[in-house]
């Protein structure tokens, strides 16, 4: 394994020595981060500052929302104090009634793991809230509504919940546990677009899945490369992490009225302003991630929030070529 730190977040990092050299999604800021070679982790600060100034896109996921990547994986903290003492030599802990195997990823509200069902012997990813959030009301009242509104969706492009629960104070859900990899990591592999046949395919199935949402009343809210998993051999389309998601009815408003919330570079204007949101502002976002996958850029970009923001509001995207 190669360990290194992510040159845009600092995050401790680890990655399969045949990864050396290549490009994939951080999983805690989800920018683009490279490989290095086995022995060069140790860079000096300014070699990390002149690499960080190379990756392409970096704001094309500037959030703090959970990722599942396949290669590149945070370098396993020394304690998890929320679970149960491990059993085994395999294991990092015990959370309810599931074997806690790894981590996966993490993000603003909680930890990801890949752990297995001691019930049903399956392996699943269980997204587990993070303690100090898990400890305020209004917290562990959105990670719960999240885990709700997701499971009430049965559609084939939208990932799968097996179970919401909480054990020891700490709220958790099972769901499918994916193979493959994400859009985000796929655009990167693929040197940034797709072909358009592909394009289209994906575009498509991420229209479906989330039809089926918005039929539920659901939106997404942050509709993006790395929110997109395309799964192992048929690279079918599965839409994750309604972490942001709204829906109908007491919860309609239950974010903070004019709070921005999402991925500025895929955000709808009226999502940028704070204003209130439907449908249609996962139409704009769905549009912005068909513009990357044909032409390789994003259509409002900048060198921070601030100017994205600023293009959103006052330039017309480039027509793709």
């Amino acid at each position: 394994m190669i360990a290194f730190s992510c040159p845009h977040c600092g995050v401790s990092l680890q990655a399969k020595d045949s990864m050396a050299g290549k490009t994939s999604p951080c999983p805690r800021c989800s920018r683009a981060v490279q490989t290095p070679a086995a022995g060069a982790s140790s860079a000096s600060g300014s070699a990390k500052r002149s690499a960080a100034k190379q990756q392409t896109l970096a704001l094309a996921n500037a959030d703090s929302s959970e990722t599942i990547p396949v290669d590149l994986k945070l370098a396993p903290p020394t304690d998890y104090p929320f679970l149960a003492p491990p059993e085994g030599p395999e294991e990092i802990g015990r959370l309810g009634n599931y074997l806690i195997r790894k981590v996966l990823g993490t993000g603003a509200m909680g930890i990801v793991f890949e752990a297995q069902d001691l019930h049903l012997k399956r392996l699943v990813a269980l997204k587990v809230m993070k303690p100090s959030l898990a400890a305020q009301a209004d917290f562990h009242r959105r990670f719960l509504r999240e885990a709700q509104l997701t499971a009430a969706i049965d559609h084939e492009h939208i990932v799968t919940i097996y179970q919401v629960g909480e054990d020891r104070g700490i709220p958790f859900l099972a769901m499918k546990l994916l193979q493959g990899e994400s859009l985000e990591a796929r655009l990167s592999r693929c040197g940034g677009r797709l072909p358009l046949p592909e394009v289209l395919r994906i575009g498509r199935e991420i229209a479906e899945g989330l039809a089926a949402a918005h039929a539920k009343g659901l939106v997404h809210r942050d509709i993006k490369p790395a929110n997109i998993w395309l799964e192992e051999d048929r690279n079918r389309v599965k839409i994750v992490d309604f972490g942001l998601a709204r829906g109908e009815g007491a919860d309609a408003h239950f974010t903070q009225a004019g709070a921005v919330i999402g991925t500025p570079s895929y955000m709808a204007p009226e999502q940028a302003n704070g204003e209130e949101v439907d449908a249609r502002c996962d139409l704009f976002s769905l549009g912005a991630v068909l513009y990357r996958m044909s032409t390789g850029r994003l259509p409002f970009d900048g060198k921070d929030t601030l100017a994205v923001l600023t293009a959103l509001a006052t330039k017309t995207p480039l027509p793709p070529n």
